[in-house]
């Protein structure tokens, strides 16, 4: 008798066969170099502690920090304005390619003073990701295609030619041209880049005056405004501010330390009111006027 062929019955999986997962992507990983860029980027603060013996006032960090377009700042004298501002303009120049940076001074002393202060900074610098391929003492280029240029604002048409500039920085404004600044002005038509004004005030009179006033007095949003005294500045002392209170007169110690607009006419004569006498309202005066 033929034997049975036996049969093994294989069990049915229940529901859906498994999905094999799919392997798990690969994170990304940054270099530590690139961390440090873009948060340098994102806080010039940081940058500048991080990287100079530098502790910065809180204003300072402020103006570094600032987003807006329009930054005033009306600062008493030796407040470290002229430090921060060289600081910022190396920032823009190092985090922004192909940027033009132009800082105008008052005079052509003041332009090789300020850009001394904007070189030594690069030198300085403990991060080496950038270097100069012109170096001179009105002008470094870096190999990121972006340059800081100094002027000065004494012959006004000599700063015509630049456009596409990024960032403008007029150092005490309050003395260069109205000219000067009429025809800075256009250069940010068209690349929207940022203007810094920096000064100690020095009359009511000038485009430094009107950016005060309308920052100020008129209560516009349109300019990032620091005001910073002496006693705001930790550098300065009190025995320092009262020996400069009794050598000046009250109106040069006010602007000077104190960030006070005063009238041009009473800089000249601070007591000229003095000057007039009250005349009664019924009396009849007359004079007598000899042409020989």
């Amino acid at each position: 008798m033929a034997k049975t062929p036996k049969y093994t019955l294989k069990k049915r999986p229940r529901g859906r066969p498994r999905k094999e997962k799919p392997a798990a992507k690969e994170k990304k990983e940054y270099s530590t170099d690139a961390v440090r860029y873009l948060k340098y980027k994102m806080a010039p603060d940081v940058w500048v502690e991080e990287n100079y013996d530098i502790t910065l006032d809180s204003w300072q960090k402020e103006a570094l920090n600032t987003q807006s377009n329009r930054l005033l700042l009306n600062c008493s004298r030796q407040a470290g304005k002229s430090t921060v501002v060289s600081l910022l303009a190396l920032h823009h120049a190092l985090f922004t390619p192909k940027a033009l940076v132009l800082v105008v001074s008052h005079t052509d002393i003041q332009a090789k003073e300020t850009f001394k202060k904007i070189a030594d900074s690069f030198h300085d610098l403990k991060t080496e990701w950038y270097k100069s391929e012109v170096d001179t003492v009105y002008e470094i280029r870096f190999n990121n295609k972006s340059r800081i240029i100094a002027r000065t604002g004494q012959q006004p048409d000599s700063l015509r030619g630049y456009s596409g500039v990024t960032l403008l920085i007029i150092d005490e404004a309050a003395s260069v041209l109205e000219e000067s600044y009429m025809v800075l002005k256009p250069m940010l038509a068209v690349s929207k880049g940022k203007v810094v004004l920096l000064s100690t005030p020095k009359g009511k009179r000038g485009f430094f005056y009107d950016a005060y006033k309308d920052a100020h007095e008129n209560n516009r949003e349109s300019w990032h405004y620091l005001e910073i005294k002496a006693d705001d500045c930790p550098r300065i002392t009190q025995e320092y501010l009262l020996s400069e209170k009794e050598r000046n007169p009250d109106w040069v110690f006010e602007q000077e330390y104190y960030c006070v607009f005063i009238s041009n006419v009473s800089n000249i004569f601070p007591n000229v009111a003095d000057l007039f006498i009250e005349m009664p309202l019924d009396d009849h005066w007359s004079f007598d006027l000899d042409l020989d």
